[in-house]
């Protein structure tokens, strides 16, 4: 990991030497808003402590030439049942609304960090009416998460010239909606 201090720092800093006690003090946030009100406070509130993040990057034309290539077979390897449902019903471009499906679950692993393989169906990234996307964990994934007490994962996913990228965050607070997931 970036930026992760050893396990006993030289005088109470990290490799760096900067000293880690300075995040603690009083002070402005990175927004300006003082100790509690920037977006760092405001992650560790949606989430519950602190958040497991991942990140991923999927370039469009490679789901493109995998669809091209394995067809209905890649896609439903990908994808559960639900997922492609939603996927075919919403108008533009199925490569791109996969590939940013595709970024999601990437995402979702390396904020999991499971110790084992997870299967791309454990992992359903589902849109609720409104449009938002919802996670839904099951199978090993599902029991990954469980253990290390994740009770909630939020995940975005964007699509811009080619490309989808989704992030996802995993903490241990129970889920802000009250929504019910579409399709079950």
């Amino acid at each position: 990991m970036i930026g992760v201090a050893p396990p006993d720092p030289p005088h109470g800093g990290d490799l760096a030497g900067r000293d880690l006690e300075r995040r603690s003090l009083p002070g402005p946030d990175l927004d300006g808003r003082g100790p509690g009100g920037g977006p760092a406070e405001a992650l560790r509130r949606l989430v519950g402590g602190t958040p497991d993040v991942g990140l991923d990057l999927v370039a469009v034309e490679r789901v493109r030439r995998a669809i091209d290539h394995h067809g209905d077979r890649w896609l439903a390897d990908m994808f559960t049942g639900p997922e492609l449902e939603q996927l075919r019903l919403v108008r533009g471009d199925l490569p791109e609304r996969a590939a940013g499906r595709v970024a999601a679950k990437e995402a979702i692993v390396k904020a999991l960090r499971p110790d084992d393989l997870v299967a791309w169906h454990d992992i359903e990234v589902l849109r609720l009416p409104h449009g938002a996307p919802v996670v839904r964990l099951s199978g090993r994934a599902g029991r990954h998460a469980e253990h290390r007490g994740v009770r909630s994962v939020a995940v975005s996913i964007t699509h811009q010239d080619g490309w989808a990228a989704a992030i996802a965050v995993a903490g241990p607070a129970e889920p802000d909606t009250t929504e019910e997931y579409p399709h079950g």
